[in-house]
């Protein structure tokens, strides 16, 4: 099992968990037990919270002691390397090891020990400590006494295969452990390993910042967790191997000694479980739970209770099908743009799961990442077919995308506002701020549009906008606004704009269908198409600025506060009903993203390690003259 399957099942196991709760709690209020449903929320509370902390945290004691240094005061550091041996990286490790006279330990994985015998047999011959890190990498946070012991039975095998002397330190790949992790591995002579500062080397940050973050991590009796190899595929780790001169010669100055991760445990043995530190968190997360539940209405809970019962559940698929079809029409447009664009042709199945894969980056990133994740996505795909698309370029078909968006859905709430019997007064003075806001843009378009035609009467320019620092900022705006004014060829083709603009209107449409649609799974008859209309509304003014990952809690607030105040409806049943749509959303757009994210052969990792070279690669480009505008038509700039 995956890091992300682990943590996938993690979730649902949590959500099962509380609407397995939530039910229990509607039963229990009805039959007037109220302190027993109470009591209920608490201890589930305290269940969830003390068993993310014991499954996820690598240094937690709860299902059994492990061995993390904290405890030493001595001016000694253990070097670890997780995931090896690989060719290409454990040997530059051991050469400057060597060069050194450092010692490490190396948690190596058995199905790579098996394909490199003759580096398992180095390690050891050059004084170094093996460490068991497993055969394949699975995760074992769910696994139980046989699928560890199988791990590291046949991990031990392979080594005493190469020559290598009993083995009797063990860490789990990514600290993440079940209950019979610790006791099992206890069993076989293990000491269970975890260490004091993750550098996250595996992200590849660069050379300097592996060096940085590993220095500053020194401290007696510290345990540096670093990858000689990947765990999952065959990714680089060569910065790792540059990076460790520097981190020995600074340790070196610090007067630090290298260490093994047995003689660590000799030092600070595994801590078992503090009874008192646990009644400490069990206590203050009672505490937390009894205010925040003090505060509950039980009525409310009877009231979701009874919107869980009466859901429909073809409803809601009709919801999630209209739902899809409001962002296959998001992805028309964005086609269209790109389309517009000379020499850039972009096919639907590359553009489909790049804007999929942006909404499940949006759901877990703040500041609209997923933005920039899927330009840098659809980049690498049009790569693939020989096109170099520049990445102002994909800046700029985003933004006009996002200015089609904008227009059609002010013009389609000026319509609602105006036509829709019920919907409340605020609601006009929203829709005048988004008006306001696409009018800026449409404004904005328009000046670039008219700077340009006249840089391209003026000719060239030679000046350096960019000598002081005021100057660098006026460059950044107008790269920006150049993007734009990039974009803007979409408005001159008269076929591919009306083509933008009826998508447009017809993926918000679709959008408050899905919303028409959930309100009718979860029974809310209030004037529902006026409700749909103000949740429509709302859920696009909160989704400007992004607070959190996906809005989570302030999208829910501000939808159940309006349907509450506006409607009628109670606060309970309108929360329930913003939970369930942005369920639905992030089940179609976060579920679709991780699968296409997937066959992509893509990580987070990796998507976020692409997004900061394309930011870096966008910051040089601002270096310099600005852009030059060509002879095109239009002011189209020349790169």
């Amino acid at each position: 099992m995956t890091k992300h399957q682990t943590i996938l099942r993690a979730v649902v196991i949590g959500l099962v968990v509380i609407v397995a709760t939530v039910i229990a709690d509607g039963v229990l209020s009805r039959m007037d037990l109220s302190w027993l449903a109470w009591v209920l929320d608490v201890g589930v509370i305290l269940l969830l919270t003390i068993g993310v902390w014991g499954m996820f945290g690598a240094s937690s004691p709860l299902f059994g002691g492990v061995v993390d240094g904290s405890r030493i005061r001595r001016q000694v550091v253990a070097l670890t390397f997780d995931d090896g041996p690989s060719p290409d990286t454990t040997p530059k490790i051991l050469d400057t090891l060597k060069a050194d006279g450092a010692r490490a330990t190396f948690f190596v994985l058995g199905k790579h020990a098996e394909l490199y015998p003759e580096l398992v047999e180095r390690i050891v011959r050059e004084g170094h400590e093996l460490g068991n890190h497993g055969y394949d990498h699975g995760i074992l946070a769910f696994a139980g006494p046989a699928q560890v012991h199988r791990q590291l039975h046949r991990t031990e095998r392979l080594l005493k295969q190469s020559g290598a002397p009993p083995v009797r330190v063990f860490r789990a790949p990514h600290g993440f452990r079940s209950p019979f992790v610790s006791r099992t591995a206890g069993r076989l002579g293990y000491a269970t390993c975890a260490w004091s500062a993750g550098v996250f080397d595996t992200a590849k940050p660069g050379v300097d910042v592996i060096v940085k973050r590993s220095v500053k991590a020194l401290k007696p009796g510290a345990i540096l967790l670093l990858h000689d190899a990947d765990g999952w595929g065959n990714d680089d780790r060569s910065q790792t191997a540059e990076a460790l001169p520097a981190i020995l010669e600074a340790a070196r100055a610090e007067s630090y000694e290298f260490v093994t991760m047995s003689e660590i445990a000799a030092l600070d043995p595994p801590k078992p479980i503090s009874w008192r530190r646990l009644a400490i968190v069990a206590t203050v997360v009672v505490v937390l739970a009894a205010i925040g539940l003090a505060r509950v209405d039980r009525g409310e809970v009877t009231a979701i209770f009874d919107t869980l019962r009466s859901l429909s559940i073809p409803l809601l698929i009709l919801s999630l099908i209209a739902n899809f079809i409001s962002v296959a029409f998001k992805a028309v447009i964005w086609k269209a743009s790109l389309d517009s664009v000379p020499g850039v042709k972009a096919p639907y199945r590359a553009v489909v799961p790049a804007i999929f894969v942006g909404f499940l980056l949006n759901t877990v990133l703040i500041a609209r990442l997923g933005e920039v994740g899927r330009m840098v996505v659809l980049r690498k795909r049009l790569a693939k077919d020989g096109q170099d698309v520049p990445l102002s370029t994909m800046t700029a078909t985003v933004l006009m995308e996002q200015l089609v968006l904008g227009i059609t859905l002010a013009v389609l709430l000026v319509v609602m506002v105006f036509s829709v019997d019920g919907v409340p007064d605020w609601a006009g003075r929203g829709t005048l701020i988004l008006l306001g806001v696409v009018l800026a843009g449409v404004v904005g378009v328009a000046v670039v549009e008219g700077i340009s035609r006249w840089r391209l009467r003026r000719g060239d320019i030679a000046e350096d906008y960019a000598r002081t620092w005021w100057r660098s900022t006026l460059r950044t705006v107008e790269f920006h606004l150049h993007a734009v004014s990039r974009g803007a060829q979409l408005l001159r083709r008269p076929r591919l704009a009306v083509v933008s603009f009826g998508a447009g209107i017809l993926s918000w449409v679709a959008q408050i269908v899905g919303i028409y649609l959930a309100l009718a799974a979860f029974n809310i008859d209030s004037n529902r198409v006026a409700a749909a209309c103000v949740v429509f509304l709302v859920s696009n003014l909160v989704g400007f600025i992004p607070l959190v990952p996906g809005n989570l809690g302030v999208f829910q607030l501000a939808v159940a506060t309006a349907l509450s105040q506006a409607f009628g409806i109670t606060f309970g049943a309108a929360v329930t009903f913003a939970i369930g749509l942005q369920v639905i959303e992030v089940a179609l757009g976060a579920g679709l993203g991780f699968v296409f994210l997937s066959l992509a052969g893509l990580s987070f990792s990796d998507v976020r390690r692409t997004i900061s070279r394309a930011e870096e690669e966008e910051a040089e480009s601002r270096i310099g003259p600005p852009p030059v505008v060509s002879t095109v038509r239009g002011g189209a700039l020349r790169t």
